[in-house]
């Protein structure tokens, strides 16, 4: 197999296939990158046995063939090549790869690619588009909410993705706050509920594109996902099986109070007072909120925090604290100029969103409050 490719295209198509590469593999032909050249045509691909990373690109293809090589030193090498340069690759028949570029030449022991693990087939049911900037955009809002792969229930290790009647509505919930995003999407969509793996949906965000013209296509099939990303990526993925949390049942519709707050004043504040939380056992802020004001005070044994918020206030006067980390993870992923905070009292979640419409939705459970 010998083939020439621009350093560039090559580093970033590699960037995007080992997304997919495991940190521990059990399988070592997992650790590595499938190489096939073609008809001028060049196809990467990583897997970590549940999700499979696909680039495709144009290459100067002079011998067809195909090779498993090590992922990770691969990546190494050609990262460190001049990006203006043509990378050489020459694969003998034992799987030895000769890299060159400019002066530089390398050898890497590769292993036969017909070990590496069949590409998935999906049977496709139903399908939907969205601008990649968009999804992309929905999943940052909701990913961080989604529960440890080692939690004991695999099914919030996703996300759920819900298209009906035009809309799509991504959930994530991980037992101390939950994240919901709504958006239209383009005509001709599938109805459809699935869970796809918060990990997956973790890795696309790093790479989709913020090009409005941009489109990314889902297609499912009965487990199967696949992804086709612009022009150059497919990714492939199991779903998760089972019935995701009832999030409208767990979603108050109702509120007790509720304020209006600048969020770039609320963030800077929760972070301020997260310096002082951090050092106490419970990493805790309080606010006591009011009609004229909000207060949000934090305190450990080094010293206190007290600051006072113009908020705009409805209902009744309470005091509630919250884990400085959970509601700061919410505050990163809003970008409005105001957000409403709504509350049931003290021991109930509080439901963060816009002033206007429902686009977005952040519940944030309290911590108990010690007299």
């Amino acid at each position: 197999m010998r083939f020439r490719k621009n350093v560039k295209e090559l580093n970033d198509a590699l960037n995007v296939v080992t997304h997919a590469m495991p940190a521990h593999a059990a399988k070592s032909i997992l650790e590595s990158v499938f190489v096939q050249c073609e008809n001028n045509e060049l196809v990467l691909a990583c897997s970590d046995g549940v999700m499979t990373i696909i680039y495709r690109t144009d290459a100067e293809v002079l011998e067809s063939g195909v090779v498993a090589l090590p992922g990770r030193i691969l990546c190494e090498i050609v990262r460190k090549l001049p990006g203006d340069g043509t990378a050489f690759f020459d694969v003998n028949s034992v799987n030895t790869l000769t890299l060159k570029c400019y002066g530089s030449r390398s050898t890497l022991a590769g292993s036969d690619g017909s070990l590496f693990p069949s590409f998935p087939q999906v049977d496709v049911q139903k399908q939907v588009w969205m601008p990649q900037p968009l999804l992309k955009e929905m999943i940052t809002q909701t990913v961080f909410a989604v529960a440890p792969e080692e939690s004991n229930k695999r099914i919030i290790t996703g996300e759920l993705l819900e298209v009906s009647g035009g809309r799509a509505l991504m959930v994530a919930i991980d037992g101390f706050r939950m994240a919901v995003r709504r958006s239209q999407v383009e005509n001709g969509a599938s109805d459809f509920s699935c869970v796809i793996p918060g990990k997956l949906m973790n890795e696309l965000s790093k790479f989709l594109s913020d090009d409005e013209e941009s489109r990314a296509e889902i297609l499912l099939g009965e487990r199967q996902m696949r992804m086709n990303i612009g022009d150059h990526i497919v990714v492939y993925a199991t779903m998760l099986e089972g019935e995701f949390i009832d999030y409208k049942r767990v979603m108050p519709t109702s509120f007790t109070t509720s304020i209006i707050v600048n969020r770039d004043q609320l963030a800077s504040c929760i972070e301020r007072a997260g310096l002082f939380a951090r050092e106490s056992r419970m990493n805790q802020f309080i606010m006591k909120i009011g009609p004229d004001k909000t207060v949000v005070t934090s305190n450990s044994e080094y010293g206190d925090l007290y600051e006072e918020l113009d908020t705009e206030f409805e209902g009744e006067e309470m005091t509630i604290g919250f884990n400085v980390r959970y509601f700061t993870d919410v505050m990163r992923v809003v970008s409005d100029e105001k957000v409403k905070i709504s509350f049931n009292g003290s021991t109930k979640p509080c439901i963060l969103g816009p002033v206007d419409g429902e686009d977005y939705a952040f519940m944030v459970l309290p911590l108990r409050l010690h007299a």
